[in-house]
């Protein structure tokens, strides 16, 4: 294997694993590879979240809340009472980010298959199941969050808040 600074981490796409130093001067290769079963990220694929960019703006994303309205009735002759919409603010700050990454070393590309596709496809599964984790972990946190008492009514989303 060629002295780079990766050597110690064996990360070299083709030179890697427990046989990295295993020297197969000849071998049949016929660029067959095992790799993970496919997998897609349930969230975003079921169109479960809605995505925000927030690059190079901003980590803090706002949403407003409504809630507490009512239904009024009135006969002929009554007034029409004004009703006011109450609503609140609710921040969204972004701490963490979920990725991968892997370095090429390209220096010795022309005798090795090149296997981009297939690293990036493994990652990109690896991804989807972390991408969904994150949105489990929090659904279960959302679980223990109190709508503000401003915004609870009959028949509104946040009743069960």
């Amino acid at each position: 294997m060629a002295d780079n600074e990766y050597k110690p981490h064996l990360t070299r796409n083709w030179w890697t694993g427990t046989n990295a130093d295993l020297d197969a001067h000849i071998e049949l290769y016929r660029n067959e590879i095992d790799a993970s079963f496919d997998t897609q990220s349930l969230f975003r694929s079921q169109g479960l979240t809605e995505e925000v960019d927030v690059e190079g703006a901003t980590n803090t994303y706002r949403i407003d809340r409504l809630g507490a309205a009512e239904a009024k009735g009135r006969s002929p002759g009554e007034q029409v009472d004004s009703q006011r919409a109450i609503n609140e603010k609710h921040l969204i700050v972004v701490d963490r980010m979920v990725y991968t990454r892997h370095t090429f070393d390209y220096m010795d590309d022309w005798t090795a298959p090149s296997i981009v596709a297939n690293v990036s496809r493994e990652q990109g599964i690896v991804h989807a199941k972390e991408y969904d984790n994150a949105h489990i972990a929090q659904l279960l946190h959302a679980s223990k969050e109190k709508a503000p008492t401003s915004l609870k009514s009959t028949g509104n989303f946040f009743d069960g808040l």
